[in-house]
């Protein structure tokens, strides 16, 4: 860590400050300190949800607030500020995309709208905080970042509104009190000051949200290097807490290696001592350390298949570009590459007599499920890799990306550019999830 270079003064907080504190508490202090240029890409599902998210906002904004003034995004923060307060001294309807700051202290809501006029107020009028989410269902740090712009609000206006607003996937509108989480949000707030110093910082610990975390670059080589016992599936970073203050554990082979007693002295419970013994042999072998038992036989008897795609209409910033051929692995032999005409019509006859088959990601899933309706074939049981990479793996991976997870199985593979190329991994890391080959840790 002494190599990373840290910010001189901590960045402000923000909204995404509290979602990373309940994720985890390094993100929240790396979001402070860490230079932007040491985030890593955003994988390619994150790209395409957040697509969607933005697709779903501007279908909100244009059904719910039409006239709505829109706050320009590409404006220095003090334009955007003196712009958003412009408009609510005018007692603009709605207004899109709120900046709202103060010393340390930033947020920038998807919408004000007006509640009235409030001659008692700087500005003249009172507006409420609302926020659009695709899910159907609230979270509490959705609850909290709202409740952080409803206090950079109170500030500018003078009045706090005890209550925000949220329109949800599903186009139904939630009011929520802000009284019902005030609590936590107060302490949030407080962990949030301690973390705004550089000898606050909690050191990474793997978890299930690191393989889309944007500090994932720095923080996955530095737990590789330390052997921290956060590799293994179930030390939480309160149990992780507890073995380095109480025992001076901080490396998975101390853990590996310990006998019964040890263990028992460490605080783990006997229940847990073959699942933890067994992650640590797997380790050691380089094979997929899981969160649960997977089927082997399962595993290799699936079926690797990859979409092809041509490129993107002209002019059509955005639009996916159409699947142009399926490419299926034969076992012992050369793939088989499946064309797919303009109209989208192919013969998947290859693809029906395999069962199951893999793809890679919910964009070659969906692809997959369009392809056997059009040609009317019995649809073989689809498994998206990638979804079951998410769900179980407990590995100390750098992303989801394909070429990504490929790194770190076989790192002789080079990154899959092409059909052939994309089997190729696939199979490297099915057999890595079916416990043949890998790499150790």
């Amino acid at each position: 860590m002494d190599a990373v270079p840290l910010r001189a003064t901590p960045g402000p907080t923000a909204g995404h400050h509290f979602s990373s504190l309940q994720t985890c508490p390094h993100k929240a202090w790396s979001d402070y300190f860490l230079p932007g240029n040491l985030k890593a890409e955003p994988p390619g599902f994150l790209l395409a949800m957040q697509r969607e998210g933005l697709a779903h906002e501007e279908a909100i904004c244009q059904a719910l607030f039409p006239g709505a003034v829109r706050i320009p995004e590409r404006l220095a923060g003090e334009e955007r500020q003196r712009q958003t307060i412009a408009a609510m001294r005018t007692g603009a309807p709605a207004i899109l995309q709120a900046y709202l700051s103060a010393e340390g202290r930033v947020g920038i809501a998807d919408v004000l709208e007006l509640v009235g006029l409030a001659t008692e107020s700087p500005t003249g009028f009172l507006y409420r905080v609302g926020e659009f989410k695709r899910a159907q269902k609230l979270m509490v740090a959705h609850v909290l970042q709202a409740a952080w712009y409803a206090e950079l609000l109170g500030g500018i206006q003078g009045h706090s509104i005890t209550e925000v607003f949220f329109v949800l996937g599903d186009g139904s509108r939630l009011t929520v009190p802000l009284a019902e989480t005030s609590t936590i949000f107060a302490a949030q707030k407080i962990l949030l000051d301690k973390l705004r110093t550089p000898a606050a910082r909690p050191g990474p610990h793997l978890c299930k949200a690191c393989l889309s975390c944007p500090w994932r670059s720095v923080c996955i080589p530095e737990l590789i290097a330390a052997e921290h016992v956060s590799l293994l599936p179930g030390i939480s970073r309160v149990t992780a807490e507890r073995l380095r203050d109480d025992h001076g554990i901080t490396r998975w082979p101390q853990l590996g290696a310990a006998t019964n007693q040890q263990l028992q002295d460490y605080g783990i419970a006997p229940r847990d001592w073959p699942h933890l013994r067994a992650a640590a042999s797997r380790l050691y072998a380089g094979q997929a350390v899981t969160r649960q038992p997977l089927n082997q036989a399962t595993l290799r008897g699936l079926s690797a298949m990859s979409i092809e795609f041509g490129s993107s209409p002209v002019g059509s910033p955005g639009t996916p570009p159409p699947p142009e051929a399926v490419w299926l692995e034969n076992p012992d032999a050369a793939p088989t590459r499946i064309g797919i005409a303009a109209d989208g019509t192919t013969d998947l006859t290859p693809v029906t007599a395999r069962n199951p088959v893999v793809v890679y990601g919910t964009t070659e899933l969906a692809v997959t499920h369009r392809l056997l309706r059009a040609a009317g074939a019995p649809g073989p049981q689809v498994i998206d890799l990638l979804a079951l990479i998410e769900d179980v793996v407990h590995a100390p991976l750098r992303g989801l990306e394909l070429g990504q997870v490929t790194e770190y199985v076989r790192p002789s593979l080079r990154s899959p550019a092409d059909g052939p190329g994309r089997l190729a991994a696939m199979r490297a890391v099915i057999n890595w999830l079916a416990g043949d080959g890998g790499t150790a840790a």
